[in-house]
């Protein structure tokens, strides 16, 4: 009863649900993994062991009449596990996300977003050397590319869920318009009219500063006078 209470408690208000562990195999009971049962019992979210019903009460908040189910954020890292485990080359030694409207794994081809804000991390006692990597990978600094391929996955997943021009991808057509993949981009907000002295020396002083940075900045405006010329 204390593990259960403890597993429900772990992602009732978790935004984000990080999972290493093992899938069980179909027609396998959930609690060990190795009991025989009707093949149609085994559980779509087939993740194994007490980590498996932390995930399903996390999953199940995106249920029919629940939240949103494109805001579900359950990533799950299959390390295989015990030998009776289920072993599917499309999700074993990769991270994956659920999909709750679909009801299935997808693997994500790269590693999921790094963990921020209210976030729950379970899983499985033991460990392999590939899970521990997983772990640490998740909480190293992303390179520039590696932020830029996040960003740019986001920014599909987004146009999904929408079906319309994200912000995301206005801020890509922008970009790719000023010919501008790696350079910087600055915009530049403002009233039309100055009301002092001290506020237009300001902008001139900024301005000049900024003109200095070369072409490795690129400059976006909204066209108007004052602060933006």
């Amino acid at each position: 009863a204390m593990a259960a209470r403890r597993n429900f408690l772990q992602v009732r208000r978790a935004d984000a649900v990080y999972v290493v562990g093992w899938r069980l195999q179909r027609g396998k009971d959930q609690f060990t993994g190795q009991s025989e049962i009707p093949p149609h019992e085994t559980p779509l979210l087939d993740v194994g062991g007490g980590t498996g019903w932390a995930c399903q009460w996390y999953a199940d908040r995106f249920a029919d009449g629940g939240e949103d189910p494109s805001d579900c954020k359950l990533y799950f890292f299959d390390d295989a596990g015990p030998p009776w485990a289920r072993k599917d080359p499309a999700t074993e030694g990769k991270w994956s996300r659920w999909n709750a409207t679909i009801k299935t794994w997808e693997p994500l081809g790269r590693d999921p977003p790094r963990p921020t804000g209210l976030y729950a991390g379970i899983g499985a006692t033991r460990l392999s050397t590939r899970a521990e990597q997983a772990i640490r990978g998740l909480y190293r600094e992303a390179t520039v590319r590696e932020k830029r391929v996040d960003h740019l996955h986001r920014m599909r997943e987004e146009r999904k869920v929408s079906g319309k021009e994200t912000t995301l991808e206005a801020a890509e057509r922008v970009r790719n318009g000023l010919g501008c993949n790696h350079c910087c981009i600055i915009c530049i907000l403002g009233g039309t009219e100055f009301h002092s002295a001290d506020s237009e020396a300001l902008v001139s002083a900024l301005a000049r500063k900024l003109a200095a940075t070369g072409s490795a900045v690129k400059f976006v405006t909204g066209g108007m006078a004052g602060v933006q010329e």
